[in-house]
């Protein structure tokens, strides 16, 4: 008599739209282990139940990295669908987070906010400070009231 294996994969759930053959290979990732990826080097963020290790598209994401500094180690879902006032985000920016899909935020276990350390206090310079830096070696430019250097 053959005896069927009747256990399920513990990041499978019933209403599951991954076929069983992509589930062996998905990881579930709690808020806990969430809430540790919030550094310049190990950056993480979690939308629509998928984890994404945003590390590698800090220097190139067009807001900045720091939006998405100040939003890794959460499920930053809602500020990811409100950009632009609610229309969110592109179809591009929607297909990087398959890109760097990390797994499935376990939406069961505890919410954990991230321990970030004291906030730093940025430097603050006038609109003639940033004038100066319009050479191609040497150029900054302003978003949201923030100062870039993007030499």
């Amino acid at each position: 008599r053959i005896k069927k294996n009747t256990r399920t994969h513990k990041s499978q759930s019933i209403n599951s739209h991954h076929p069983p053959s992509q589930m062996s290979d998905k990881k579930l990732i709690t808020y806990q282990e969430l809430s540790k990826h919030i550094t310049r080097s190990d950056a993480w963020i979690a939308l629509n139940g998928k984890v994404i290790n945003v590390t590698p598209y800090l220097a190139e994401h067009p807001g900045g990295e720091d939006i998405l500094l100040a939003n890794a180690g959460t499920d930053a879902t809602a500020e990811f669908n409100q950009k632009d006032g609610g229309e969110g985000h592109t179809d591009y920016a929607k297909s990087l987070t398959e890109k760097f899909y990390v797994g499935d935020l376990d939406v069961n276990s505890e919410k954990v906010e991230p321990k970030r350390e004291a906030k730093v206090n940025y430097r603050k310079f006038t609109w003639a400070q940033v004038a100066n830096h319009d050479k191609d070696e040497d150029c900054w430019v302003v978003i949201n009231d923030k100062v870039y250097d993007v030499t």
